[in-house]
């Protein structure tokens, strides 16, 4: 802020000078004052004082208390210009002109949190974020062949994928192609004993953590994630299946469960054929399910 002040002889007192104030944020009141005519080894001058008179309204002056600030006066010419050098003409019509400039310091803004719009994600929503991207744009790499160096083979199509995401996936994967084995040497893989599908729903839960063909394939992907070693796609089909839990396909859930190392659909299948074996045992799939088995219910 900076305010120019005039005075006169008769206001050297600092009650008769008028004060000044800063913006509407902080408009502190300040006042000059002066001490003329005093001498100091046998030469005349004057002392200005800036002093804190109230402490305004503003919506960032503070509560009552020190307020730190800086300041700087200066005297101006006849043209209302600061003198940078001694001047003959400062009093103009029996005035000086005196212009001071306030900074204050270390002003603490009143900020309503509330009002502010929340834009900064939770570290879950950024963990949600970073994998929906992770997902799309492996997706992108193997649906579009980018940078493939490994060919799978089925009965009637041919897959191109990364040797670095089967490795990092499948421990039996990991092992294929970290040895002299004959599909590290010719880069190629021969899956026959899978329909086209359910390797290719296979490949893309491996890039993406999803495939279209769950709701469908659900027993051929948990078969295959048992014969390769990939726990995440098992999991997920146990979760699929363990919903789909009926009297029809009870049975048969449960020796899949318990021939393909799935213990979480087994746990279920379990509760659903305790709480109705009764029914159970009228059907003829059930029935086939335990000699299969050879459990006594």
């Amino acid at each position: 802020m900076g305010c120019q002040q005039l005075f006169k002889p008769q206001q050297a007192c600092r009650s008769q000078i008028p004060s000044f104030r800063g913006a509407h944020k902080n408009n502190y009141g300040w006042q000059l004052s002066m001490n003329p005519s005093k001498k100091f080894d046998g030469l005349e001058y004057c002392s200005v004082y800036v002093s804190l008179v109230d402490y305004g309204k503003g919506q960032d002056c503070q509560l009552p208390g020190p307020v730190r600030a800086t300041f700087q006066t200066s005297l101006l010419n006849a043209d209302g210009r600061p003198v940078v050098e001694t001047a003959g003409r400062l009093v103009v019509n029996d005035t000086l002109s005196i212009f001071c400039k306030v900074l204050v310091l270390g002003v603490k803004q009143k900020i309503n949190k509330s009002a502010m719009p929340h834009w900064s994600p939770s570290a879950k929503q950024k963990n949600v974020s970073f994998k929906s991207s992770f997902a799309r744009d492996f997706g992108k790499m193997f649906r579009d062949s980018i940078g493939t160096d490994v060919t799978i083979l089925t009965s009637n199509a041919t897959f191109q994928a990364h040797t670095f995401i089967l490795k990092a996936r499948s421990s039996v994967f990991a092992a294929m192609f970290n040895t002299n084995m004959t599909e590290n040497e010719t880069k190629t893989l021969v899956i026959s004993d899978f329909d086209d599908v359910v390797v290719k729903g296979m490949l893309e839960h491996l890039y993406t953590g999803e495939t279209d063909c769950m709701n469908e394939q659900a027993q051929d992907l948990l078969k295959i994630a048992e014969k390769y070693d990939l726990g995440g796609l098992k999991a997920d089909c146990e979760f699929e299946l363990g919903d789909k839990l009926d009297l029809e396909n009870a049975g048969e859930l449960l020796v899949l469960a318990q021939t393909h190392n799935a213990p979480d659909l087994k746990s279920r299948a379990m509760d659903f054929i305790n709480g109705n074996k009764y029914k159970l045992l009228k059907t003829k799939s059930f029935q086939d399910a335990l000699n299969l088995l050879m459990l006594p219910l």
